[in-house]
């Protein structure tokens, strides 16, 4: 039995079993059922051999198996599953009989589909043919509005529906309610909507048969406790009807291929075209580019993870950009990270006295610092085999107006 999900959202998508009659106790004959949205992606295979390895154990040694003559899904999990196949039609009936022992042949076969299957699960996120952007705004300024203009613009290779309950049209094309409104189930989803109502989007997704998602909106772990919670909400949703999830809090997907053509990300296209043809004028041809906003000015501080042979990992803290080097304005803590700790660290360093607001500059947001830095000590103790991380800059901004990360490097241990 395969069964897909956790707890209360638990299904059986597939079941298989064999039968030996006793007058040929050493031949079983097999038989599974596949979902049919869940067919093609391996799952009869996987059934097939998990039942050989049960039955060789049970000195069962062949399997045979009558298939419809014009079932050729059934008939092609049988031909790939790398077993030495015998077989005969009578009325419409294809009758199979073929050995089970091990052999290096299926060994190879049975790697070679896992990795077919990985593929073909990937697709959609890749090389979807058809998109629907749920939180298309008519505001090309917005999020939602400006990734629905660039799939457009860069000349998306299928079809792109824009989903916005409040409009009728949005950038000259016909506007959808909800994701049920659409002509046809679209293998890709982007959902730009707030955190609230993300997870709405995503069920609604889900019911659809939506093949992948890939959640723009913020407000999920990264905010504390009930983000983190709403996260797992999401990842056991897309788990539990085989939907490959990207995000959330993400920037997005591109694939440049002239076959797909897919700026799935609210970056400017017009910006990635101009830098594209200033590029070309040199002789040098733009593959792919992360086009950003500039960030607003603020303080540059530097934080991260680092790890100690003898206390193990430590958060660090200190003065950012060039200072970082020139001042040597760093300290250390071991974990756990408390919120005393997050905040003696900030007034330990010479970065405190420009946070606070320096010769008449506003104050910055020490708080959104401090919520960085208890991230950060959360990451720490959550994956071990983070070696280090190094934020710099972060640039802090006004008070209330959060923090930007410029550049960020992460190295894993072995």
């Amino acid at each position: 039995m395969v069964v897909q999900g956790e707890d209360a959202n638990e299904r059986i998508v597939a079941v298989g079993r064999y039968h030996a009659p006793e007058h040929r106790p050493d031949v079983a004959e097999v038989s599974f059922l596949v979902e049919d949205a869940m067919q093609r992606r391996g799952i009869g295979t996987l059934l097939l051999d998990t039942l050989a390895e049960i039955a060789r154990a049970h000195g069962i040694n062949r399997f045979s198996a009558d298939v419809l003559a014009d079932n050729h899904v059934m008939l092609s999990v049988f031909r790939k599953a790398g077993y030495g196949l015998s077989s005969r039609v009578s009325y419409g009936v294809t009758h199979l009989e073929f050995p089970i022992a091990y052999s290096e042949i299926a060994e190879s076969r049975a790697e070679m589909q896992e990795a077919e299957a990985e593929r073909a699960s990937l697709r959609p996120v890749l090389a979807p043919q058809s998109i629907a952007v749920i939180g298309a705004s008519r505001d090309p300024q917005s999020v939602g509005g400006a990734l629905f203009r660039n799939l457009i613009r860069w000349g998306f290779a299928g079809a792109v529906y824009p989903v916005n309950p409040r409009a009728r049209a949005v950038a000259g094309g016909r506007a959808y309610a909800s994701i049920t409104d659409l002509p046809e189930v679209p293998e890709l989803a982007f959902i730009s909507v707030p955190a609230s109502s993300a997870l709405d989007a995503a069920r609604q997704c889900a019911d659809r048969g939506v093949r992948a998602l890939c959640v723009i909106s913020a407000g999920f772990a990264e905010t504390g406790s009930e983000g983190a919670a709403a996260q797992a909400e999401l990842l056991n949703l897309c788990r539990a009807h085989g939907m490959r999830l990207v995000g959330p809090n993400c920037l997005g997907l591109v694939n440049t291929s002239n076959d797909v053509r897919m700026l799935g990300a609210f970056a400017p296209a017009a910006a990635y075209q101009q830098l594209a043809e200033r590029l070309s004028s040199h002789g040098i041809v733009l593959a792919a580019a992360n086009v950003m906003p500039i960030a607003p000015r603020g303080v540059e501080v530097i934080a991260g993870i680092t790890h100690d042979p003898v206390f193990g990992p430590l958060v660090a803290f200190g003065s950012g950009g060039v200072l970082v080097e020139l001042l040597d304005d760093v300290v250390f803590r071991v974990l756990p990270l408390t919120d005393a700790d997050a905040t003696t660290m900030i007034r330990d360093t010479r970065a405190h006295r420009l946070l606070q607001g320096f010769r008449g500059s506003a104050k910055a947001d020490v708080a959104a610092v401090e919520r960085l830095l208890l991230a950060l000590g959360a990451l720490a103790e959550a994956a071990p085999r983070i070696a280090e991380v190094d934020l710099n800059p972060v640039i802090v901004h006004e008070e209330g107006a959060g923090v930007s990360l410029i550049d960020a490097r992460v190295r894993l241990s072995e």
